[in-house]
C-alpha cells in the first residue's frame, strides 16, 4: 500500500483556457518496426500547458518523453499522472519490455512538510500484470477521445485533472479529463473507471474529488 494521498490535478485560468482552445487529441501512428523513427510531437492545444508540469514528474525518474521514444515491436509504455499542484502531483509508469513487465511510482508534490520527490520501483498489481492491463484495455485505456474532442471540459473550478499517455503498436496517444466526477459525458465515467482499476491493481488511493 503506498503512503500518502495520490491526487491528480491542476488547474487554473490559463489551463482551462487552453484545454478550451484544443480540438483533437495527440494521435501519432509510427512505423512499427525495430527500427522505429521517433514519434511525431504533434500536440493538442492543452498539452504545452499541462506537460510543462508532467516533464517535471518525469524529470524525477530521468524519463525522456514517452512521444517522441520508438519501442520495439511487443514493448509498450503506458504513464497516468494526475496533478493538483501544492495538494498533490504523481505519476504511475507501467512499461513492458522483451516481454518483461514494470513499473515506476513517482511523487513530486505533497502538501505533507515532510515530503521528498521520489521514483521507486512499482510492486506488481493485484491481478498480475498481463491481467492488469487486460482490464485497462479493456476499459479504452487505449482509445478513449480527450475530453476536449467530445465536449466534456469542466473547467471554473480548481480541483483533479488526470493526463494518461500511451505508446503500444508504434502508435502514441496522449488525452485527459480535468475533475471528472462533475462531468456528465459517458467518457469522464470510463475515465473514472480506469482510475478505480488503477487503484485496485497497484493498492494507491487516486481521489476524483478534493
Amino acid at each position: 500500500m503506498r503512503q500518502g494521498s495520490v491526487i491528480a490535478a491542476m488547474l487554473g485560468i490559463a489551463l482551462v483556457n487552453g484545454c478550451r482552445s484544443a480540438t483533437t487529441s495527440t494521435y501519432v501512428p509510427a512505423n512499427s518496426s525495430l527500427a522505429q523513427a521517433p514519434l511525431a510531437a504533434a500536440q493538442a492545444g492543452w498539452e504545452p500547458i499541462i506537460f510543462r508540469q508532467i516533464d517535471e514528474l518525469a524529470n524525477i525518474a530521468n524519463l525522456s518523453r514517452l512521444r517522441t521514444s520508438p519501442l520495439p515491436n511487443d514493448d509498450l509504455e503506458a504513464r497516468f499522472w494526475g496533478d493538483a499542484g501544492y495538494f498533490g502531483r504523481e505519476g504511475i509508469v507501467v512499461r513492458r519490455n522483451s516481454g518483461t513487465w514494470s513499473g515506476t511510482y513517482i511523487r513530486g508534490a505533497s502538501r505533507n512538510t515532510n515530503f521528498k520527490k521520489s521514483a521507486q520501483p512499482l510492486e506488481p498489481p493485484r491481478s498480475g500484470w498481463n491481467a492488469a492491463w487486460r482490464r485497462l484495455v479493456e476499459a479504452r485505456v487505449l482509445n478513449l477521445p480527450d475530453a476536449s474532442e467530445v465536449g466534456c471540459i469542466v473547467g471554473g473550478r480548481d480541483g483533479i485533472v488526470f493526463v494518461f499517455e500511451t505508446n503500444v503498436s508504434g502508435t502514441y496517444r496522449t488525452y485527459h479529463y480535468d475533475n471528472p466526477a462533475f462531468a456528465e459525458c459517458g467518457q469522464a465515467k470510463e475515465m473514472l473507471k480506469m482510475i478505480g482499476i488503477i487503484n485496485e491493481e497497484f493498492g494507491v488511493k487516486w481521489p476524483t474529488t478534493r
